[in-house]
């Protein structure tokens, strides 16, 4: 389930800064070449730091490469809330900021691997839960349906009825499995309870 909610965080990610390109163009592009240059230098600045031993021919290519970047430093790095704050997607940061507790090693993700009869063991197959499923799907679908629609809004392809059909199927979809989850499977590894 993590591996599921990290990989739907890393699409809506993908929204977001497809969702800066739609609103603000070559502003955001000129934005995010500065986030790579910033990245960029400050991981080759890192080797220095960590004193990583490098072959000395690689030691100067690198040195001569980062002396003529040395501004690199100065640039601004772009992150998912500045992104998304104020624009087309600015409501789905609540669902990346829900996804982003399972993205990072804490007690509330890793929660699930405790044993429920017993807290000091992890058991590494859990329960699981339906309604975190279901809500995960949610997530994806919303998180590929945005990628989807950004992607076809800046190519100017207008695919609104493949979309309607795609968010109906889905639907349908999330319909099925609520209701599967009200009958309750019977001898079922799943659970309706965290």
């Amino acid at each position: 389930m993590l591996e599921a909610r990290i990989l739907t965080r890393n699409c809506l990610e993908n929204g977001f800064w497809i969702g800066g390109l739609i609103d603000d163009g070559k502003k955001f592009v000129d934005q995010m070449i500065q986030d790579e240059q910033k990245r960029r230098a400050s991981r080759g600045q890192l080797l220095f730091e960590k004193q990583i031993q490098l072959d000395a021919d690689a030691e100067k290519k690198l040195r001569d490469w980062m002396k003529p970047r040395k501004h690199w430093h100065e640039s601004k790095t772009l992150n998912p809330k500045g992104v998304a704050d104020g624009g087309s997607f600015d409501g789905a940061y609540l669902f990346y900021a829900e996804l982003s507790v399972d993205a990072h090693p804490g007690l509330e993700s890793l929660s699930r691997y405790l044993a429920r009869d017993n807290d000091a063991q992890l058991d590494f197959e859990p329960k699981i839960n339906l309604e975190e499923v279901i809500d995960t799907l949610h997530l994806h679908a919303y998180s590929l349906l945005t990628v989807l629609v950004g992607v076809d809004q800046m190519l100017g392809h207008g695919a609104n009825e493949l979309m309607a059909k795609l968010t109906e199927e889905f639907q349908g979809l999330e319909r099925a499995a609520r209701a599967q989850i009200k009958r309750g499977p019977r001898g079922s590894r799943y659970s309706t309870k965290m």
